[in-house]
């Protein structure tokens, strides 16, 4: 699990975290810039694919809110994640242009907000 100095989370769930940031994008949907905390973005083989890979691993991803800047550029229209989480620190989204797989524009940016739970043990209710 993840051994960092983390502030306290207000959650009915124990054990949340919360990870953010901002990915710009280059030339061809290339990741030019990544400011965060936490994890990098990649560019793999794929259109419009990349790859989230945290910094260290957690125990389940509970949701991920992503929003996209356009900087004078057509726009995407969203974003979906395209892989559940893999080996605890790693998850895959796309960018969608009218439902059909599209790299992200020079000059996009998106803005991502992770929330994770870093611990094994049993949520309270289930899941």
């Amino acid at each position: 699990m993840a051994n960092r100095l983390y502030k306290e989370v207000q959650s009915l769930d124990s054990e949340v975290k919360v990870l953010y940031g901002a990915v710009t994008f280059g030339a061809s949907g290339a990741v030019s810039a990544v400011s965060a905390n936490g994890f990098t973005v990649t560019k793999p083989a794929g259109t419009g694919l990349y790859t989230v890979t945290l910094d260290d691993k957690y125990g389940a991803l509970l949701g991920v809110d992503a929003t996209i800047f356009n900087a004078g550029t057509a726009a995407n229209s969203s974003v979906q994640l395209s892989s559940d989480f893999a080996s605890g620190n790693t998850f895959q989204f796309q960018f969608l242009t009218a439902g059909v797989a599209a790299n992200a524009l020079t000059g996009q940016k998106l803005y991502v907000t992770i929330h994770l739970r870093n611990s094994a043990l049993a949520r309270k209710g289930g899941g």
